[in-house]
């Protein structure tokens, strides 16, 4: 059965901020209201919406955000996947999160960035990603090993 108008507008409104702020985060402000319509032109198309929305609508945007900057670096200016911008500000030393997190693999980072600045519980973070929780969890100890390492290299705190 299709959503409703009522339930799509009430999907839209609940979490149209939090796929915002996720696109944000990964391309930067010039391309997100465009990621943040086509994730919810996307969800809406399907027939059944699932009963926790979120971390579906977080795998389409990362869908979006992925296929954005593919599309970015054959420009001639490419747009950094990952700004700077508004990253780490509750960090003292943003610079050196934002290099430890640049050194990281993409997909250590991502896993780091969907449990801390996404609050996604491990379980939805791996339907983010489309793999096992049990896989998640290993991928994101491995991640924070790797920030942590990468940290210790750098000038500490």
């Amino acid at each position: 059965m299709a959503p409703r108008p009522a339930e799509m507008e009430a999907c839209f409104e609940r979490y149209r901020f939090d796929v915002a702020r996720y696109v944000m985060r990964r391309v930067g402000s010039a391309a997100t209201p465009d990621i943040v319509s086509d994730t919810f032109a996307i969800a809406f198309r399907h027939s059944v919406t699932p009963r926790e929305p979120l971390p579906w609508l977080y795998a389409i945007a990362r869908n979006l955000v992925r296929n954005y900057a593919r599309a970015a670096a054959r420009q001639p200016v490419a747009v950094a996947a990952y700004p700077t911008q508004d990253v780490a500000d509750v960090v003292a030393d943003r610079d050196l999160i934002v290099r430890a997190l640049r050194a990281l693999p993409e997909l250590s980072r991502e896993a780091l960035m969907l449990i801390a600045w996404e609050g996604l519980s491990p379980s939805d973070a791996a339907r983010v990603i489309g793999i096992s929780s049990a896989a998640f969890r290993v991928r994101l100890h491995r991640a924070r090993r790797q920030l942590e390492a990468e940290l210790g290299s750098s000038s500490a705190f």
